[in-house]
């Protein structure tokens, strides 16, 4: 995987954009004292043609509230800088329309966009980020929280009513961002529920080593109750990041991640339900709906370099393959339950060298239609553990990648184990001969190859492949290319 693609470019020319329409927070109410860049006190116009900046080098407030009631209020970049622990409160219904929003060299930063006192959430308003959302840069530790931080009383009210994303995340190295973030609070009535911020991120979420990301960030307290979120987003990427529920020791809570990805990304890090799953037993559930060549390869790993994190387990609320491409490699923990109806569910090993020895973990898999992708190496290939099995009507197809099994003269034989931990009749295995695919990395399908299966000690489903690659001169430099690959991965290890 290349690099994260122009983080530190993105965060350098969030700061250029600045133009001469900068307003510097300085007291008050969203309307009360502001400050151009000559030191002279002006008011914003709030028509999505000035950029509100709050820097600690300009004002010494902890919050400020949004007064503008039933208004929309549009910036053009919202920027927080060299500022700690400071919180927007908003009241009566205000949306909020950004085009960048920005924290930079700041920490403990809270978006809290809240109905009236003791009024329901379905008065509150929106946050719309049209452009990104910049958290941290290089070499600096920041943080963004969209949510109520604060502790729960009757006058404030849950917020905001979601949260959308026009374009990126990027969240760089010993940084952090917090969705879903709050207590649960007084509905009006007397009773106390939880409500979700609805989250839908058009783009990429960007993580740089070191960088975190709670999706679910419930306040821990007394007043704590479980809550199940959605989070929507166009792909993770991602190498020695932590992305994790968070909601409280002794609370239970989901999340649903749902990748809409149109084309490829690739994380690399700890994909986590919570740091202790007896005592924080909320978790993550993973969903691929994808367009039809979008990909989404997902490396989960137990450590990672955020500082003051313990170690973490990789993600069990379980798998759903509606559309597009999902590889997993999950370490030794089940993923929960899977359901392929469609798209690809990938086997990846612990690199992309390694994926003929990739394992994916679940207990039950429901199959109904869809692939399940296995790289077929010299004697071995990925495989799936799991603990039952259920054909809902339709078969998946297999798709057997065998470029790495494929001898200098063309030609290729393999015999290596598919899934252990279920019975196949004899009718599973006509259907999965028969629905069968044998290719290569590039996409190229082979035709004519020869594919059996069998079960093996009770609850082994093994298979054979053996055929030739239709051109083998015109592949040579692949079959090259992979040959050198694999020989310096096998050094390395």
């Amino acid at each position: 995987m290349k690099k994260l693609v122009a983080i530190t470019a993105l965060f350098a020319s969030a700061h250029l954009f600045a133009q001469a329409n900068d307003y510097y927070f300085i007291s008050g109410t969203i309307e009360g004292v502001w400050q151009d860049s000559s030191g002279n006190t002006v008011t914003p116009p709030f028509d999505g043609t000035e950029n509100l900046i709050f820097d600690g080098a300009k004002t010494s407030a902890v919050d400020m509230t949004n007064t503008r009631d039933n208004r929309t209020t549009s910036v053009a970049d919202l920027t927080f800088q060299n500022i700690n622990n400071f919180t927007i409160y908003n009241w009566g219904g205000v949306t909020m329309d950004i085009g960048n929003l920005n924290s930079y060299n700041s920490t403990g930063i809270t978006l809290f966009i809240a109905p009236a006192p003791g009024t329901s959430q379905s008065n509150a308003a929106a946050i719309n980020v049209s452009g990104d959302i910049n958290v941290g840069a290089t070499g600096q530790k920041s943080s963004l929280y969209i949510g109520q931080r604060g502790n729960y009383t009757d006058s404030t009210g849950p917020g905001p009513a979601s949260l959308t994303v026009g374009g990126n995340v990027n969240i760089a190295a010993l940084s952090s961002f917090a969705t879903n973030v709050g207590y649960n609070y007084n509905d009006g009535a007397g009773g106390a529920t939880s409500v979700e911020i609805p989250v839908e991120i058009a783009g990429t979420v960007n993580m740089e080593a070191g960088s975190q990301w709670s999706v679910n960030a419930r306040v821990s307290g007394g007043y704590n109750i479980p809550l199940d979120a959605k989070v929507k987003l166009g792909g993770l990427n991602g190498t020695d990041a932590l992305v994790r529920n968070d909601c409280g020791e002794g609370f239970t809570g989901s999340t649903t991640l749902i990748f809409t990805n149109t084309g490829k990304a690739v994380f690399d890090g700890a994909l986590a339900n919570d740091w202790s799953n007896d005592k924080h037993p909320s978790k993550v559930k993973v969903v691929m709906n994808g367009a039809a060549d979008g990909v989404q390869l997902i490396r989960t790993r137990t450590n990672v370099s955020t500082p003051g994190t313990p170690a973490f387990g990789n993600f069990s609320g379980g798998v759903e393959v509606i559309s597009g491409t999902l590889g997993l490699y999950t370490v030794a923990n089940s993923v929960g339950y899977a359901l392929v109806s469609g798209g690809r569910l990938a086997v990846l090993g612990a690199s992309a060298e390694a994926d003929i020895y990739g394992v994916i973990k679940m207990d039950k898999l429901t199959w109904t239609g869809g692939e399940i992708a296995l790289k077929v190496g010299p004697g071995f290939a990925g495989h799936i553990e799991l603990t039952s099995f259920d054909f809902s009507g339709n078969y998946g197809v297999f798709a057997f990648d065998v470029t790495e099994a494929v001898e200098s003269d063309g030609t290729f034989s393999e015999d290596f184990l598919v899934m252990s931990g279920a019975t196949f009749s004899q009718e599973d295995l006509d259907k999965f001969v028969s629905e069968s695919i044998i290719e290569l990395s590039n996409g190229t399908k082979i035709d004519g190859a020869i594919i059996a299966f069998e079960m093996r000690n009770g609850t082994e489903l093994w298979a054979s492949v053996s055929g030739a690659i239709p051109e083998p001169a015109a592949i040579a430099a692949i079959m090259g290319a992979l040959a050198v690959g694999l020989a310096a991965w096998r050094r390395r290890r």
